[in-house]
């Protein structure tokens, strides 16, 4: 009889707000399910799927613990030809605290044998013939349960890393949420567009662990299935069989060598079919799958093909699965696994592959944004690798290190102040205040002092664009040769000041790499020609646009245009005198290395 009760009496787990997950540790432990919550069962089990195109169903058995009382649950396929089963049930059991449940995994025909069915699976479990499953329990804020039921602590350890992986993206993306309905949230508080691109990795990370657990499973039955099978064969029906099965992995790796990467998959999954201890076709089967891009199948058909415990002859190097699977775990960007398993092929000294193994470590370090251990493990290749394309790359990625270090020192800095102090004797002292009186000589000898000053405020610095706000002073200051005061000598003093805001854009047009300086700004010159007074005698609106851009390795070229709009307050401003007036001024220059 299906009970429609039990279904989340287990064991004791962990919690946390969003959701919550813990593995089965002890016998007698205790269950904190509430009974007035709904409670999902799942499980995968290839065997009872005995139509691909109907839904079939099973039943599991909950055993309590201490009274040994067995309950049967009856679970239904997912969908058609999917193997995973699954069933909603509710609550109803006294002295819920007390339970310690167990699952197992019954035949189902003593299941339909209503008179000696019970009797003979329970002395099964006494005898210990049927082994009780690892479960984890998984509780969500929406009030569901869910049992997710596996047929190993490891598969149940992998389910755990899944939901835990699952329970920390809802719990980023809801500080996500948070940062986004404040009204301030400063750069050093966080990262906006980075967090985002940690949110999705960590999306997908979960997704692949929950895809990777239930598939375990999966093809973990299905080997084992098919070993038992293999084994009941003759002698001679085992030899033909895999003489089969190495001609159909002969015709695989010739389909994958043309290209015809579907073809390939097929052949090899019927090799691992037919000659199913024959680990070697499982370690070809995981590279293929790795090279179609199925990283989590690649990942499960690897582990089989490392755990299965077979024919010595049939022996896979353990490094090299370990190379693929942290080539696959670096691609699913679980960085974590990916170095683990790299670091094992570094341990083993493997020629070939130990120097790649760390090449990926470094890669590791570097998308993560782990610049100094990014670096050591390129130093590492450098120093340990004979392969002089490896050691190509990794000079490269060191120098994108080094790149990247600079650029963010640079963009770190916010402030730059400047200066400029000087003595200058001049035999022939001139104007330069404005065009009228340019280069007009006083025919006076004189000593000036040159002063100028810059203050410069850059909130924004990326690779592509950057931003600031500028002011500029210059002054120069003349006297006499005996270092006295002479009017005369002080109404060719300028005092410039410079306010502009220059936005600049930097990257590739038309296949060369260019700069582009936009700049609005004020300008205020002040003298004292009118009356002796030092006062403004010329203001102006300037918008300066200051291309570079490089031709090639030896040739730099300059395209520059301002635009300027000056007021003269000059007395002798007037008519064709008057200095007020819209100047427009292109220029270009190029600039050739004769060397490096």
């Amino acid at each position: 009889m299906a009970i429609r009760s039990l279904l989340a009496i287990i064991f004791c787990f962990h919690f946390a707000s969003a959701q919550q997950t813990t593995e089965v540790k002890k016998r007698d432990a205790r269950v904190p399910i509430d009974s007035s919550k709904v409670v999902k069962l799942t499980y995968g089990y290839p065997p009872w799927n005995k139509d691909p195109e109907k839904i079939d169903s099973a039943t599991i058995l909950l055993r309590e613990g201490k009274t040994g009382q067995l309950i049967q649950i009856s679970v239904e396929e997912t969908a058609p030809d999917s193997s995973v089963f699954s069933g909603l049930y509710s609550l109803s059991w006294n002295n819920l605290q007390a339970l310690n449940p167990e699952f197992y995994i019954p035949p189902q025909d003593l299941i339909e044998d209503q008179k000696n069915g019970m009797t003979k699976i329970t002395e099964m479990i006494k005898s210990g013939q049927l082994r009780r499953k690892a479960f984890i329990l998984r509780k969500y804020n929406t009030g569901l349960q869910v049992i997710e039921i596996y047929d190993s602590k490891d598969q149940a350890k992998l389910a755990m890393r899944a939901f835990r992986a699952e329970e920390e993206l809802s719990r980023v993306t809801t500080l996500d949420s948070d940062l986004k309905n404040q009204q301030v949230v400063t750069r050093s508080a966080i990262d906006a567009a980075s967090l985002a691109e940690q949110i999705e990795e960590q999306k997908r990370a979960a997704e692949s662990l929950i895809e990777r657990a239930r598939l375990a499973q999966l093809e973990a039955l299905k080997a084992a299935e098919n070993v038992k099978k293999f084994e009941l064969l003759t002698p001679k029906q085992k030899q033909e069989k895999q003489k089969l099965a190495a001609q159909t992995a002969k015709d695989a790796l010739a389909d994958y060598q043309n290209s015809k990467t579907d073809e390939a998959l097929k052949k090899f999954e019927t090799a691992t079919i037919t000659d199913p201890e024959n680990k070697s076709y499982f370690f070809q089967y995981g590279i293929v799958l790795y090279k179609a891009e199925q990283f989590n199948r690649s990942l499960v058909v690897l582990d089989l093909a490392q755990d299965m415990e077979l024919d010595k002859k049939s022996e896979v190097d353990p490094v090299e699965i370990n190379y693929y699977v942290g080539l696959n775990n670096y691609r699913l960007k679980l960085y974590k696994d990916a170095m683990s398993a790299f670091d094992q092929v570094v341990a083993s000294n493997h020629e070939v592959l130990s120097g790649s193994a760390r090449f990926y470590i470094g890669v590791c370090h570097f998308e993560q944004v782990h610049y100094k251990e990014a670096q050591e493990s390129f130093q590492g290749v450098l120093d340990n690798s004979k392969d002089p394309k490896l050691d190509e790359r990794a000079e490269q990625y060191i120098e994108q290190i080094l790149r990247v270090q600079q650029f963010e020192a640079e963009r770190a800095k916010k402030w730059y102040v400047s200066g400029t102090f000087g003595l200058i004797f001049d035999s022939n002292v001139t104007y330069s205040s404005d065009i009228a009186l340019q280069n007009t000589p006083t025919n006076t000898a004189g000593e000036r002092v040159l002063t100028t000053g810059s203050l410069k405020y850059r909130p924004v610095y990326e690779a592509d664009h950057e931003f600031a706000t500028q002011i500029d002073i210059t002054n120069i200051y003349t006297t006499d040769t005996s270092l006295r005061f002479s009017q005369t000598l002080h109404n060719t003093d300028p005092f410039l000041v410079d306010l502009t805001a220059p936005y600049t854009f930097k990257g590739i047009f038309l296949g060369k790499g260019y700069k582009l300086d936009v700049v609005p700004g004020y300008e205020s010159l002040s003298m004292s020609i009118n009356s002796n007074t030092d006062k403004v005698i010329q203001n102006s609106l300037i918008l300066k646009s200051l291309g570079t851009v490089i031709m090639d390795e030896n040739w730099f070229a300059n395209y520059n245009f301002e635009l300027r709009q000056d007021n003269s307050n000059l007395d002798a401003s007037t008519g064709d005198d008057n200095e007020s007036a819209v100047n427009i001024k292109l220029t270009d220059a190029n600039l050739f290395f004769l060397n490096k």
